[in-house]
């Protein structure tokens, strides 16, 4: 017996291991291995997605809440403002005492 007999192709589904049937369909076999474990990983993936899917849900709905672009801008205009009159009344007050 040659090192080619006991070769199998793995698209033949009569000479998988532990194939009870011409479609594939046994319990065994390096299809039905392959197959089975893609369709876990891609429960795994989908569960996944979906607990991403949740989490950028509730992220956004926390951002909403938040304060804008817009108000953060401006209260950082009006506090340097503020900064700057009040150094400046400071060196004022200063500078007619003595």
């Amino acid at each position: 017996m040659t090192s080619k007999q006991h070769l199998v192709l793995a698209e033949d589904p009569k000479s998988s291991p532990g194939a009870s049937s011409g479609n594939g369909s046994g319990n065994g076999g390096l299809i039905n291995h392959r197959l089975k474990e893609l369709e876990r990983r891609m429960d795994s993936v989908e569960g996944k997605i979906d607990n991403l899917n949740t989490t950028t849900t509730e992220i956004k709905t926390k951002l909403e809440n938040l304060a804008s672009k817009n108000f953060v801008s401006t209260t950082l205009v009006v506090t340097v403002i503020l900064i700057i009159l009040s150094l400046v009344g400071h060196i004022f007050l200063n500078s007619m005492g003595s």
